[in-house]
């Protein structure tokens, strides 16, 4: 819709002059105000003007989402998604000329770009009260993801990929030397398309199956949520910490080498210069967060760039050892992100680690050396000895 399109509307408002109770932006008058009108509360959005007077879209909001709006937690846009929508034509008092309901899918071309925050010091916020409210949220955007229609096959392979990331991000430290993946549940919230928000609540623990096996029956199921979600905010602050060095400057090798794990989990998440998804916001909550990050192609490019400078080259890995096969010299390793890979050492060094017992299920190391990707696990020729942690 455009606004010179508009020739219809109601003239006969029943409420008298739009007199904000709240402007939350002034431009020239009140641009974002809002107003409580009968027994709701509303959000108007100053989208266009003309000599004598401004064109206003009005959505129903409620307290809540006012807040979020005003802490960077929900985009003007986010906020303005609802589905009590109307438009107005007003004069420069704020008198209505007349008004119309709309749907909000009419009126995506009279509000503000995707991600644009109240205030500016905020820099970007999330799009939708599911994405601002989950504990941990990704949205994907890019040409095929639009209109609520994309390709199943994208479809698949974002929610496969997500899925991945987020199994191998929350493994609580008391399960890391034992495969957690059928503990641990990820209850996700109604997709979103339209783009594709793929929203994840609180992890849970299968306490029957956690009850029924030797190595885990003693655990306590809700410290495992606990450290659960703990690992999760770990993962989304070294996100953080990449984004950001990426956005100052290129990702150095030795930065990849010292955080390859994590790069080799968010891999197949990030945009990239030939993929199907152009941006990637990331928003969490977990364990006290309040983080929203957002990449772009270029930043995505920039790490997808340093992870293949390194990758099937020397890397550091640090994991726990969960297999030990001593005819070959060499260990199972599983990182905090849940992916193994077979450590290969020099015979010696993996003989006199064993003689004085260095060597155990359990026992955290931190190995270097060349390093191959591989489908099922994961390969690392060991140079000299390990860090033993």
């Amino acid at each position: 819709m455009k606004w010179a399109d508009w020739t219809t509307g109601n003239t006969a408002w029943p409420f008298g002059t739009l007199v904000p109770d709240d402007v939350l932006y002034e431009f020239g008058g009140p641009a974002i105000f809002t107003k409580s009108i009968g027994l709701d509360d509303f959000l108007f959005y100053k989208s266009d003007e003309y000599s004598d007077g401004d064109y206003f879209v009005a959505v129903g909001v409620t307290p809540d989402e006012i807040d979020a709006l005003k802490r960077g937690r929900l985009s003007i846009r986010g906020a303005l998604n609802q589905s009590k929508c109307y438009i107005f034509d007003v004069d420069l008092d704020l008198n209505v000329r007349r008004f119309e309901r709309k749907k909000i899918s009419q009126l995506a071309s009279l509000l503000p770009s995707s991600g644009v925050p109240l205030y500016a010091n905020f820099k970007t916020a999330p799009d939708s009260v599911v994405q601002s409210t989950s504990p941990l949220a990704f949205k994907f955007f890019g040409d095929e993801l639009q209109d609520g229609l994309m390709p199943l096959d994208i479809f698949k392979t974002l929610v496969t990929n997500v899925y991945d990331v987020v199994r191998r991000s929350f493994v609580p430290p008391s399960l890391s030397a034992s495969r957690a993946g059928d503990l641990l549940a990820f209850p996700m919230r109604q997709p979103v398309l339209a783009s594709l928000l793929i929203a994840i609540d609180h992890p849970s623990i299968d306490v029957g199956r956690l009850r029924r096996r030797n190595s885990t029956k003693g655990l306590d199921p809700n410290q495992l949520v606990v450290e659960a979600e703990a690992e999760g905010a770990r993962f989304v602050e070294s996100v953080e910490r990449t984004v950001d060095v990426a956005m100052a400057g290129k990702v150095t090798k030795t930065f990849a080498r010292d955080n390859f794990s994590l790069f080799d989990n968010i891999n197949d998440i990030v945009p990239g210069e030939h993929g199907d998804v152009s941006k990637l916001q990331l928003s969490s909550y977990l364990a006290g967060q309040d983080v929203f990050i957002e990449l772009d192609r270029e930043v995505g490019e920039k790490i997808r760039f340093a992870y293949k400078s390194v990758r099937d080259k020397s890397v550091d890995i640090t994991g726990v050892i969960v297999g030990m096969i001593e005819k070959s010299r060499s260990l199972i390793l599983r990182n905090r992100f849940g992916r193994e890979v077979t450590c290969y050492f020099v015979p010696s060094i993996y003989d006199d680690l064993l003689v004085r017992g260095e060597l155990f299920i359990g026992r955290r190391l931190l190995v270097s050396g060349g390093f191959q990707k591989r489908d099922n696990r994961d390969l690392i020729k060991v140079d000299g000895a390990p860090k033993l942690l």
